[in-house]
């Protein structure tokens, strides 16, 4: 069968693209001036998780990468990884992904971007991609990616991003350009229509809304556009389209036409901490609970009779928010639907039937 690794090891390239000039952020000096000692609380309202620094004359600021205080709020996880042969304590958690056959693998959520890119990479100007997305969050906040007139551009680094380019997710992932909580949203600026349909556990929508690649900034930052959703857009300028619902059923029937991607994450299913540090792990026999399995099993019945053939599906762990306790069972709820070969020793390492 064959097997597609998308891990970049060390020594490799991260990017297609040479690093260009003049990295960083540039900062509105006068604003800058007026906040004083608050101008870093005021940047991290709006950089939130991820880690920044200012240049020493406080002219620029760069990118350090997201902030993993998640991780330590999952007691079982340094363990786990451990029995998963995943190297580097909780850093090695950030890290990880692994393609195999027609399924990605990865802990954070952020790199499920880099498998999707794939797909997308395949698909022409009239040709859609249809991302089905179990997930708790939507995922689609903006992300710090600079829109210029030549496409999008970490700045921190200085590389040039192309959405549909596996190899370029890596460097803004690491830079904290993309995270988590964005990375569906490079997806909508690869200049190739995407509609997303968003089962989760409490949102339901009339009917799909129009989308499209838009931009932000910050006071801070005048003159960055960071890369964003723009939702509600006239329906002439949109690329793609969004629809969220509780209800595996409607967010099945009708899918428009295009390459099929499901993508799970596991906080779909059981989300003990949400990021939280107040919140505890759910007990260990949890992914075993009638609801669970109940979701599970509605979810794929769904999907059988949508009729629809997966081209690429995408599971993500996500520690610090669904605990690792649950992993090897919530793999046995995905077994029955593609295939998963339950191994309770190498859940993150599966093999596939044919």
């Amino acid at each position: 069968m064959e097997t597609h690794d998308l891990r970049i090891r060390p020594g490799e390239q991260a990017s297609r693209h040479p690093r260009q000039a003049g990295a960083g952020i540039p900062l509105d000096a006068e604003r800058a001036r007026e906040l004083g000692d608050g101008v870093e609380a005021e940047l991290r309202t709006f950089f939130r998780n991820t880690r920044f620094e200012l240049f020493d004359d406080r002219s620029r600021l760069r990118l350090k990468g997201p902030d993993l205080y998640y991780h330590r709020l999952d007691p079982d996880l340094p363990a786990h990884l451990g029995r998963l042969g995943i190297g580097g304590g909780l850093a090695g958690a950030g890290l990880y992904r692994v393609a195999t056959g027609t399924c990605g693998i990865c802990l954070e959520d952020c790199w499920s971007g880099a498998f999707i890119a794939d797909t997308l990479r395949r698909t022409g100007p009239d040709d859609a991609l249809v991302l089905v997305h179990l997930d708790d969050h939507a995922d689609m906040m903006p992300t710090f990616l600079a829109r210029r007139a030549g496409g999008l551009v970490d700045p921190s680094t200085g590389r040039t991003f192309d959405p549909c380019e596996a190899g370029d997710w890596q460097s803004p992932i690491l830079s904290g350009a993309i995270g988590i909580g964005s990375f569906v949203t490079p997806l909508l600026h690869a200049g190739r229509t995407v509609h997303i349909r968003h089962l989760n556990n409490s949102r339901d929508d009339d009917a799909p809304a129009p989308i499209g690649p838009g931009s932000v900034s910050h006071a801070l930052m005048p003159d960055t556009d960071f890369a964003a959703v723009a939702w509600d857009v006239p329906a002439r300028r949109s690329r793609g389209t969004y629809f969220a619902s509780t209800d595996p059923d409607r967010v099945l029937s009708d899918l428009p036409a295009g390459r099929l991607v499901v993508h799970v994450d596991f906080d779909y299913f059981i989300n003990d901490f949400n990021g939280n540090p107040a919140q505890s792990p759910l007990p260990r026999d949890t992914a075993r609970a009638p609801e669970i399995v109940a979701k599970a099993t509605a979810f794929f019945s769904a999907l059988e009779a949508a009729g629809r053939k997966v081209e690429r599906w995408v599971i993500a762990t996500s520690p610090g928010f669904c605990a690792s306790r649950h992993w090897d069972g919530l793999f046995d709820r995905m077994q029955p639907g593609i295939g998963l070969t339950r191994s309770r020793a190498s859940g993150l390492r599966p093999e596939y039937s044919p």
